[in-house]
C-alpha cells in the first residue's frame, strides 16, 4: 500500500490532516474525537471547510504537502451534496491542489441518514473527486447513518484505517501501538460506555429548594466560586446549593442564536385526506411571521436558511408518565445539576457519545427543559443503546429481543418499521425496564435536539425587522400508521406570541444575482415556494427602487388545487405587479379526475418550452430551483431536453442554476 509508511521506521510523529465539512456540528464532534484517538501515533491538524473565508491557502498547500495521510469528514446537504459552505473551500482544494493531492494517501469519512434518498452523498462526492486528481483512498469509504446510531460506524472505520496502516512489515511502531489499544477497546466498548454513564454525578434539588436558594442569595453572595473546593464537603444543603446556583450563572456561554417572537401565524393548508391521519397528525402548511426587533434585527437575505431548534410536543402529564419509570423519584418543576468524575475522557469522546450530556454539564437545567427542549425523545433508539438496555431489561424475552435489535441490523430496522422503537415508547415497549433505567443513562445515550434548516421565505428589505417561513407539517409512515417530523409538528403548531429560538445561516449560492437586470427562471413546488417567495419580493424592493429588471419566470406545482390556493393566490398577484414576473404556470400531480401533472412536464410541453428555451440559452440567465430531491433532478433534466446539455452544463459550472432541495422520506 503506502509508500510513504513503510519507509518511517522510526518512531516519530507523523502528521494527520484532518479536513471536515460539517452542517450542525456533528461531524466536526467526530473529527475531533479522530484526532484524539489518533494522536497517540501522529500529530493532528485541522482544516474547518465550512470556514473557507479565513481559510490560509498557502498554508493549505503546506499542509497537504507535509501530511502523510488526509482524513476527509463531511456530512451530507440537501440532495447527497457536500455542506454548502463547505464548496468554496472544496472548489479550492480540487483545482489549485490538485498536483499536491496527486498520489496522496486519504481516507474518507461520511455522515448522513438512511431517511434520505442518497445516503452519505457528501462522502461520495469526495472520493470521485480524490479519484479525479489521483489521490489514493487506502481503505474504502467510511459511513455513518444518523438513524442506526453513528458510533459503530465509527470505529469500524477507524479500526480499519489504524489497521491498514499496521499492516505492514515495517509500520511506525507508534501505529502498531495504536492498534493494538483499539483491539482492546473495542473488545470492551459495552463497558466504556457503561463507565461514562457512571462517571456522572447528578444533583437533584426541588423547584422550592432552588427558589428558597436563589432568594437568600439576593442578601448573601458566597465568597468561594469552585463547586468542589477544600471546603465542599462541609457545607450544608443550602449553601451548597447557592453554590451550584452561582457556577450556573457564571457559567461562559457564546451563543449566535436568536430569539424571536411570532407575530402572526396563517394557516395556508389543513387537509386530512391521508389515510390513518388524524385532524392533529394531519397535513398542515403555515406562513409564520418573526419579529425580529427583540433580538437586535439581525440581518439575513432571500435564499438563506433558518436554522430553527424544536421543543417537543406533549404535555406535562404525559413527561411526568416517563419520568415516574425512570430509577428515583422524579418531577417535571426538578432541576438538576450534572457533573462528569472521569478525566481521563476526553470532551471530544463525551461531544460525540453523550451529546445530551454536554448541553447539562455544570449548570442548572429543569427537568421540563431537558426533555421539552434539549432532549431528541422522538428519536429512535440507536442499535449500541439497545445493546446496552438488555443489560437493563429484567424479562427474558426482552432482554433477548433488545439485544436482537442491537446486534442485527436486519430485525432492528424491522423493529423500527413495525414499533417505532422511540425513547419516549421505551417503557410502554420493553415494560420491565420500569425503574431499571437511570437519567444518567439517558444523558449519555439519547441524543440531543438538533435544529432544522427551513428556507427564508421574505427579503427584509422589503418586509422590514420580520422573517417569514413557509413551514409544511411532515408527514411519514411508521408501520401502519403516520407519523410526524418534530420541528414541523413545532412550528406548524405554534401560536402568535410564542418564542422561537432560532439560527441564521447564509447561503451564498441561492442569493438573487448580482445584476438584477438578468432573466430569471423560478421553478418549485410546495413549499419550495419560500425561498422563490423572498426572492420575488427582492424583486419587488429592486423595482420599488427604479432598477431594472430582466423578466421572470415561475412555474408552480402542488398536489392538487385545493392546496395551492394561498400559492397561486400570491403568484398571480405577483404576476399583476408590473415587472415582478412575466408570466406563471400551475400544475397540479393529484387533482381528482385529471391526469398527473409535474413541473418537469410543464418545462417540456408546448406551453412554455417555446417561451423558456430561448430564455435559458442566454449567457446571462439564472435558474432557481426549490423543492424535493427527485423533482429537482427531473427538471434539470427537463432543461436539458428543451434547450441543450452544453447549455444547462454551463448553467452549472458558471453558478447560475441554483438547486435548494429536501430528501428526507421519514422523520424531519
Amino acid at each position: 500500500m503506502a509508500k510513504a509508511w513503510a519507509r518511517k521506521v522510526h518512531s516519530k510523529k507523523q502528521l494527520v490532516l484532518i479536513i471536515y465539512a460539517s452542517v450542525t456540528g456533528n461531524a466536526a464532534k467526530y473529527a475531533s474525537e479522530l484526532g484524539d484517538y489518533l494522536s497517540l501515533s501522529f500529530n493532528s491538524e485541522f482544516i474547518d471547510a465550512c470556514r473557507s473565508s479565513s481559510v490560509d491557502e498557502t498554508k493549505v498547500v503546506r499542509s497537504i504537502n507535509s501530511a502523510e495521510l488526509i482524513v476527509f469528514v463531511t456530512s451530507t446537504q440537501g440532495n447527497g451534496d457536500i455542506p454548502s459552505a463547505s464548496k468554496k473551500f472544496f472548489s479550492f482544494l480540487f483545482s489549485k491542489c490538485a498536483n499536491e493531492l496527486a498520489d496522496k494517501e486519504c481516507a474518507v469519512l461520511g455522515f448522513g441518514s438512511s431517511a434520505y434518498p442518497v445516503f452519505c452523498g457528501g462522502a461520495a462526492i469526495l472520493s470521485r473527486h480524490l479519484s479525479t486528481v489521483g489521490a489514493i483512498e487506502v481503505i474504502p469509504r467510511g459511513e455513518c447513518d444518523a438513524i442506526k446510531g453513528e458510533a459503530m460506524a465509527f470505529h469500524q472505520f477507524l479500526k480499519s484505517l489504524v489497521g491498514q496502516l499496521a499492516s505492514h512489515p515495517l509500520a511506525n511502531s507508534l501505529v502498531l501501538k495504536l492498534h493494538d489499544q483499539l483491539k482492546k477497546r473495542e473488545s470492551n466498548n459495552c463497558q466504556r460506555r457503561c463507565d461514562i454513564v457512571q462517571s456522572v454525578k447528578i444533583e437533584l434539588f426541588s423547584k422550592e429548594e432552588i427558589k428558597h436558594a436563589a432568594g437568600d442569595l439576593l442578601t448573601s453572595r458566597r465568597r468561594s466560586s469552585g463547586f468542589e473546593d477544600e471546603n465542599s464537603r462541609s457545607l450544608n444543603r443550602l449553601d451548597m446549593i447557592k453554590q451550584v446556583i452561582e457556577n450556573s450563572i457564571t457559567r461562559d456561554v457564546i451563543s449566535e442564536d436568536y430569539l424571536g417572537a411570532i407575530t402572526t401565524k396563517d394557516d395556508v393548508i389543513i387537509s386530512k385526506a391521508d389515510h390513518n391521519v388524524s385532524y392533529e397528525n394531519g397535513r398542515r402548511t403555515c406562513l409564520i411571521k418573526i419579529d425580529l426587533n427583540g433580538c437586535g434585527s439581525p440581518p439575513y437575505e432571500p435564499g438563506d436558511h433558518v436554522r430553527v431548534f424544536p421543543r417537543n410536543i406533549m404535555s406535562k402529564g404525559t413527561l411526568q408518565n416517563f419520568l415516574d419509570h425512570l430509577k428515583g423519584d422524579l418531577f417535571v418543576d426538578d432541576q438538576i445539576y450534572a457533573s462528569f468524575a472521569d478525566d481521563k475522557t476526553a470532551m471530544s469522546t463525551l461531544n460525540v457519545h453523550a451529546p445530551l450530556l454536554v448541553t447539562v454539564l455544570d449548570t442548572l437545567v429543569c427537568l421540563e427543559e431537558l426533555f421539552i427542549e434539549r432532549a431528541a425523545v422522538f428519536n429512535t433508539i440507536s442499535m449500541e443503546a439497545c445493546q446496552d438496555l438488555s443489560f437493563l431489561a429484567q424479562e427474558e424475552h426482552e432482554r433477548k429481543a433488545l439485544m436482537e435489535f442491537g446486534w442485527n441490523e436486519e430485525k432492528y430496522d424491522k423493529a423500527k418499521i413495525e414499533c417505532g422503537m422511540k425513547w419516549i415508547q421505551i417503557f410502554d415497549l420493553f415494560p420491565s425496564l420500569s425503574k431499571m433505567v437511570s437519567l444518567e443513562f439517558l444523558l449519555c445515550n439519547m441524543k440531543s435536539n438538533h435544529a432544522r434548516s427551513y428556507s427564508v421565505s421574505s427579503c427584509k428589505a422589503f418586509v422590514g425587522s420580520e422573517l417569514h417561513l413557509i413551514v409544511g407539517r411532515f408527514l411519514y409512515s411508521q408501520g401502519d400508521k403516520i407519523d410526524v417530523g418534530v420541528c414541523s409538528n413545532y412550528l406548524t403548531s405554534s401560536n402568535q406570541g410564542d418564542e422561537i429560538k432560532f439560527r441564521i445561516e447564509s447561503v451564498p449560492s441561492f442569493h438573487y444575482p448580482g445584476n438584477s437586470s438578468s432573466p430569471v427562471i423560478f421553478i418549485c413546488t410546495g413549499t419550495g415556494y419560500a425561498p422563490i417567495r423572498g426572492l420575488l419580493q427582492k424583486r419587488q424592493y429592486f423595482h420599488s427602487r427604479g432598477e431594472i429588471l430582466g423578466p421572470a419566470y415561475l412555474i408552480f406545482g402542488s398536489r392538487r388545487v385545493d392546496e395551492g390556493v394561498f400559492f397561486q393566490s400570491e403568484i398571480e398577484g405577483f404576476e399583476r405587479k408590473d415587472g415582478i414576473l412575466a408570466k406563471a404556470f400551475f400544475c397540479y400531480s393529484r387533482e381528482p379526475g385529471k391526469e398527473k401533472e409535474y413541473t418537469s412536464d410543464v418545462l417540456k410541453s408546448g406551453k412554455c418550452k417555446d417561451l423558456l428555451r430561448p430564455i435559458a440559452e442566454k449567457p446571462e440567465t439564472h435558474v432557481f430551483i426549490c423543492g424535493s430531491a427527485n423533482m429537482a433532478e427531473d427538471c434539470k433534466q427537463a432543461m436539458r431536453d428543451i434547450s441543450s446539455p452544453s447549455c444547462i452544463d454551463k448553467m452549472e459550472k458558471e453558478n447560475r442554476l441554483h438547486c435548494d432541495v429536501f430528501g428526507a422520506i421519514l422523520s424531519s
